[in-house]
């Protein structure tokens, strides 16, 4: 187990926790009808088709980008089945270089 020790949120970010998206699968708007309620979708129109190959191609980026300015990345433990584990719930933040 790795203890992270956050001190404030501005400071530069030396380590991550972040997964590899191996486990994305794709899903069709319909596969997102099927697990997502109506009131929900309507709520994030965003939504839309997800390709498995597009996030595992992303998520490499961005995991490059991140090793290449020195931050440490480390994996999370999936649980199993779990698709989404690969999106985060809180998008908002910054990275400069």
């Amino acid at each position: 187990m790795v203890t992270i020790n956050v001190k404030d949120e501005f400071s530069p970010l030396r380590v991550v926790i972040a997964h590899d998206a191996l486990n994305a699968i794709d899903l069709s708007m319909e596969g997102f009808r099927r697990v997502v309620e109506a009131e929900t979708l309507q709520e994030h129109p965003e939504s839309r088709p997800i390709f498995r190959h597009r996030v595992i191609e992303q998520q490499a980026q961005f995991l490059d980008f991140l090793n290449c300015n020195r931050v440490e990345v480390l994996p999370p433990n999936p649980q199993a089945a779990a698709f989404c584990q690969v999106f985060t719930r809180d998008p908002c933040f910054a990275v400069t270089v």
